[in-house]
């Protein structure tokens, strides 16, 4: 087996594999990254791989070219909607911002922009079903309709190619069809072709009028300048990767695969065949070893290796060995640890504790009992980890063996506390090879680390590693609160940018880094969007889908179960439960509307109720679970004389406000409509609250205004709500006091 790790040395903000790619008037090959607000990345390169420049451009770049004089325009999305101009070097010179991007439509336009030979750009503004002309003083030289091709981009890209000469545009759309039509709008002749890339970037048109087109694989199909088919042409001799990107120039095709160590390849296009593939700036980590199955107390078999390409790098590389799901490693010596049983995180990196560098390679393998033949697992549900003081633990016992082989009747499990030091041992009788065990007496337990374990005569036994905190012996005070918004509250990737949930590799010690730092600090109380959007959060988290794969397969060896654990979000809540601190979940998308299922959240109240108590159940096991905020910023869409029933309520409504206002005279119509707005809030709480109770009573039912809710009344709205949450949300509104703070050190 073989793994390999790419380590880009172009700027971290510079994706290979996914940066798109542009051919300029001026004869180079152009590249950028889309990366965090505020900038993105790009880069030109000489067709034969030399004379590389990079640049920051912004950082929603969809598309990026330049004209023959090298002015370099870039295509950029969401709240830039713009097309951007730089100069050779990079440098800023003027900008385009009218284009469309909103909820409604979309947020990708434009997501394409191309040179003409007049020195112009020609930019795709897909919600509004035209094309810009950008002159090289960023001013708008014309637009060209699209109406007329009966297309919609609503939410989507489309892919620009343009024709001066033959007064031509040609777009990719959402719904697999291209276009060709004149610039006058008028259509010409389409085919049924959907470009791959997200952003429909594997097609070209060439000098003389074909049109190349890739839509999956490596097959390229070719159509006239009539758009009559003109035969197909297979890539071959490139990578194996997907195709993203594709330009035509003279004699030759330019290709972007989604390859990080590779920018992009050139081929015939007469024949398909490569003539050169131009390499990125990378090193190269690669680790190999016979077989996932290792014995202990044998040559460790790992063969580790490092090319460091155009860099003098000589990372000190060593191997690192935990048990799967526990947080700390140790080094890996020239031998297997001969007490190691069960399934083992390997990881390969120059870390002084084996944590994450940019240079990691991970892998699972098995390490067995020599001279076994089978073996006796462990595990929680879902192996869990974290546990605190008082709660039971739940534990299956499952043997297996190869066909002949006879199962044990009973397994003596051994409960091991800190320090390795015997705490009980529980007879676990065995039924056709599965057992369970519940241990009741944890409140008496010191909090530390421990281990289920058993020693059965020719079987590996894989044990159940565990850690047991403190628990919730008694509510705080007060709350010291981390609020999710947008973004939650759980531990993100360390790998990727943004709010994205880690991969098991990095789950455990992430984990418990999260929940030291929230103990540092003295945080109790998080609150998260769990209600929303919930059916990719609660689902089994196989360390490695091979190894659960090849442990189904092998009756012999340790349970695939072993190897399937909990998500990111109930290993984290069962973390909070062990150190004394809570979950609390939001059920409704920001900025949800009232009545329920006006914007933003559309869910139907039917649905919305089956969301938070499928939610509920996933949360049932876990102490830390308290209960829900039904919302965070929830706001009326009708207010004052709007809930009227009529045009005479209304009518007596407005004047008796306006008496009001004047006089001080209040009339029983005022209450009579205010009490329908009041109403919608107190339903919706009483409505949920029933629907917690039918699956888990006695959890918080706590409601928000929000703070910037004026219409919001507390003694109309809060009366049946056991909590009020008072998270405030300063979006676009700065918290007066704080500016002289915000010192970044």
């Amino acid at each position: 087996m073989r793994l390999d790790q790419v380590i880009s040395r172009h700027h971290p903000d510079f994706d290979v594999a996914a940066a798109r790619l542009g051919l300029g008037a001026d004869g180079h090959v152009y590249l950028a990254s889309g990366a965090q607000f505020p900038v993105g990345q790009a880069l030109r390169i000489a067709p034969d791989g030399g004379a590389r420049r990079a640049g920051a451009v912004g950082y929603a770049v969809l598309a990026i070219t330049a004209n023959a004089d090298g002015a370099i325009a870039t295509a950029e999305a969401h709240f830039s909607k713009r097309v951007a101009l730089w100069d050779r070097d990079f440098n800023p010179v003027g900008r385009l911002a009218d284009f469309t991007d909103s909820d409604q439509d979309g947020w990708l336009a434009p997501s394409d922009v191309q040179p003409g030979a007049s020195d112009d750009f020609y930019a795709i503004d897909q919600y509004r079903l035209r094309v810009v002309r950008v002159g090289p003083d960023a001013l708008a030289v014309a637009a060209y309709p699209l109406d007329a091709l009966g297309e919609s981009a609503t939410q989507g890209a489309v892919g620009l190619r343009v024709s001066e000469a033959a007064g031509r545009f040609y777009t990719a759309w959402p719904s697999g069809t291209l276009w060709a039509s004149a610039m006058d709008g008028r259509p010409l002749w389409s085919v049924p072709a959907r470009p791959a890339g997200d952003t429909f970037g594997a097609f070209d048109v060439s000098a003389d009028g074909h049109l190349y087109v890739l839509t999956a694989g490596d097959a390229v199909r070719v159509f006239d300048g009539d758009g009559g088919a003109a035969g197909t042409l297979t890539l071959t001799g490139g990578a194996s990767h997907g195709v993203t990107g594709l330009r035509a120039r003279g004699t030759e095709l330019f290709v972007k695969r989604a390859d990080p160590a590779v920018l992009f390849e050139v081929y015939e296009a007469a024949t398909g065949r490569l003539l050169r593939s131009i390499p990125a700036d990378v090193e190269r980590l690669t680790v190999s070893y016979p077989s996932p199955v290792w014995t202990a107390g044998r040559p460790n078999p790992l063969t580790i290796g490092h090319d460091g390409g155009a860099w003098r790098a000589e990372p000190r590389l060593r191997a690192w060995l935990r048990p799967l799901g526990v947080p700390e490693f140790t080094e890996l010596g020239d031998t297997v640890p001969a007490a190691a049983r069960g399934l083992y995180h390997v990881r390969v990196s120059p870390d002084g504790a084996g944590r994450l560098t940019e240079y990691v390679v991970d892998t699972v393998v098995e390490i067995r009992t020599p001279d076994t033949h089978g073996s006796v697992s462990i595990f929680t549900p879902l192996n869990r980890f974290s546990y605190g003081r008082g709660e039971p633990i739940t534990a299956t016992v499952l043997a297996r063996a190869a066909a002949g082989q006879a199962l044990p009747f009973t397994v003596t499990v051994r409960v091991l506390g800190p320090g390795g030091v015997p705490v009980t041992a529980e007879e676990t009788p065995l039924r056709d090879g599965r057992g369970t065990l519940t241990l009741d007496a944890t409140a008496g337990w010191d909090p530390g680390r421990y281990v289920l374990d058993a020693q059965v005569p020719g079987f590996t036994v894989a044990p159940q590693y565990l850690d047991l905190g403190p628990g919730l012996a008694a509510r705080p005070a007060f709350h010291l609160v981390q609020h999710g918004d947008y973004i939650e509250s759980f531990p993100s990737d360390p790998r990727r940018a943004g709010a994205h949930r880690p991969r098991f590799a990095d789950l455990p010690d992430l984990t418990e880094d999260h929940l030291a730092r929230a103990a540092k600090l003295g945080l109790n109380l998080f609150v998260d969007r769990l209600g929303h959007g919930w059916q990719g959060r609660f689902q089994d988290h196989p360390a490695d889908q091979a190894t659960v794969e090849r442990l189904s397969g092998d009756p012999a060896a340790v349970a695939p179960e072993k190897a399937i654990f909990e998500d990111p979000t109930r290993r984290t809540i069962a973390g909070y439960g062990a150190r004394g601190m809570r979950e609390q979940a939001i059920l409704l998308y920001m900025d949800a509307g009232l009545p329920l299922g006006a914007p933003y959240d559309t869910r139907t109240p039917e649905q919305m109720v089956a969301d938070l108590q499928a939610v509920t159940r996933h949360l049932l096991d876990y102490p830390a679970f308290r209960g829900w905020s039904w919302a965070a910023n929830w706001w009326y869409q009708r207010t004052g004389a709007e809930e009227a029933t009529g045009p005479g309520e209304r009518a007596a409504y407005d004047a008796a406000l306006e008496d009001a206002r004047e006089t001080g005279t209040w009339a029983p119509v005022l209450d009579t409509v205010t009490d329908r707005t009041f109403a919608l809030k107190a339903d919706a709480e009483r409505r949920f609250r029933a629907a917690l109770d039918a699956v888990a009573p006695g959890k918080v039912s706590a409601l928000t205004a929000p703070y910037r809710s004026v219409q919001s009344h507390p003694p109309a709205l809060f009366r049946d709500a056991d909590e009020v949450d008072l998270h405030y949300q300063a979006e676009q509104i700065q918290p007066p006091q704080v500016t002289p703070h915000q010192v970044d050190f």
